[in-house]
This record gives C-alpha cells, structure tokens and sequence, in this order.
C-alpha cells in the first residue's frame, strides 16, 4: 500500500513525543511496544519517501513492502492502554482521511476501542 507521507511524517512528531513507559500499560503513558511500532511506521514511510519510484523501481518496491508490514504491524496490535489507543489513532489519522477509502484502519480503531472497553 503507497500513500502520500511527506505531512504525515510531519505530524507524527508529536505522537513520538508522548510519555513512555516499559512497564505494564498505564492509561497516561504508550507502552513501549506502541512506540516501538509507530517508530518503525514512521521510518519505513519516510524511506519510502525518500525514494523516487522512477528512478529506482527496486528500491521503490523494496521499501514500499516494509513501509506495508509496518503499517499492517500497528494497524493489527491492540492497544494497551488509552494512551496506546491515543497514539495509535493519532499515527493513522491523516492516513485514515486521505488514503483509506474503504475505512478499513477506521474500522480496526473501533474493534481497539471497543476492547479496551470490555476490559474496563
């Protein structure tokens, strides 16, 4: 899946910034493994970036498929937390309004909402 980045990479910078913690999830912190997953989505999107398809098609699709298991890692964890819920959505926002047509990554932060819910 290719999508523009350039604003998205942008935006995340607040997302990385948020209070993190190795212990178990609190509702104030991002666990690390929510962190770690939205580093990896932001490198990965920015490689991708980086690369001009035309020039370098190898490349191109090299990264486009690392810049896709990223995605797919942190659109399928379930947050831990609020806080991972909260940095999860704020990571595929601007993805969510401009590249998903069938709202599928919409629809994956329902079911997360809804989990943290019945877990209470």
């Amino acid at each position: 899946m290719a999508f523009a980045r350039r604003n998205f990479i942008n935006g995340l910078v607040g997302v990385i910034a948020m209070p993190i913690t190795s212990a178990a999830a609190s509702p104030n912190t991002v666990s690390l493994r929510m962190a770690g997953l939205i580093a990896k989505f932001v490198e990965t999107s920015a490689a991708l970036e980086a690369i001009d398809c035309d020039e370098s098609p190898m490349a191109w699709e090299a990264a486009a498929k690392a810049s896709e298991a990223a995605f797919n890692s942190l659109v399928y964890e379930h947050p831990a937390s609020l806080a991972d819920f909260a940095a999860k959505m704020d990571a595929l926002a601007k993805l969510m309004s401009e590249e998903d047509s069938e709202l599928h990554v919409f629809r994956q932060l329902a079911e997360d909402a809804r989990l943290l819910a019945e877990a209470g």
